[in-house]
């Protein structure tokens, strides 16, 4: 691709950012209820808040020696994974009553986010159709390629977390518990540490694969209305 090509994508991929952050602000301004934020502080405060100082206390402890800082740093540990696997009970609990309207009326609740997605598309895609065919064909391809890497990255890098989940990371933190730090196996500790950190990235990037997704779809439609125009006209 040549770089006045390459110049040529960038208003775009503006207009696709655009449309991803019009996108987020819609659905964090629906999901501004007590219930939502009450659960986002408290995964913040059960789960990101204690794994953090538990890393950081178990730094210390490393470079200190000092083996009870390597206790507080496996508490805080233990509470990050007790934490991550209560949140969705306490979710369905706090969010019971807007659970209970889809499973009542589950084809309403669906149109309704349809109508929502709906917004972004009919805002961004008279955008997207007044470029060239070329570059939004360019661009559709660059999309789908970052999927397909995200893809492979998400599965070499935290693909067994994915299949087994935070069991395994749990019980390495219940065995690290009761031994001092000179007598642990690394592996058990670095699989203790490593899990949590690999669960939230892919969690991550899975809903960073779901957004590549729906801008991969608006470009195909922006391409299939410009074909279309084009071939009337001609």
């Amino acid at each position: 691709m040549t770089k006045s090509t390459t110049t040529s994508t960038i208003p775009v991929f503006h207009i696709l950012r655009a449309a991803s952050r019009f996108e987020v602000a819609q659905r964090k301004q629906r999901s501004s209820t007590p219930e939502n934020l009450f659960l986002n502080r408290l995964f913040i405060g059960t789960a990101v808040i204690p794994f953090v100082l538990s890393v950081i206390f178990a730094i210390v402890a490393r470079y200190t020696g000092v083996s009870w800082l390597f206790h507080i740093s496996i508490v805080g540990l233990l509470i990050t994974y007790l934490g991550a696997l209560a949140h969705p009970l306490i979710s369905i609990w706090k969010l019971r009553k807007p659970i209970r309207k889809w499973w009542e009326h589950p084809f309403e609740v669906l149109l309704k986010n349809s109508s929502d997605t709906a917004t972004v598309d009919l805002r961004y895609l008279p955008k997207l159709e007044s470029k060239p065919l070329r570059l939004l064909e360019v661009t559709a391809l660059e999309v789908r390629a970052e999927r397909e890497f995200l893809e492979r990255r998400i599965a070499l890098l935290v693909g067994a977390v994915e299949k087994v989940g935070l069991a395994p990371g749990l019980l390495a933190a219940f065995l690290s518990f009761h031994k001092l730090p000179s007598d642990l196996n690394p592996w058990i500790t670095s699989l203790a540490y490593a899990t949590p950190f690999l669960y939230m990235l892919a969690v991550t990037a899975h809903f960073s694969a779901m957004r590549l997704d729906r801008m991969s779809k608006l470009l195909e439609l922006a391409i299939a209305h410009r074909k279309e125009r084009e071939s009337t006209s001609a």
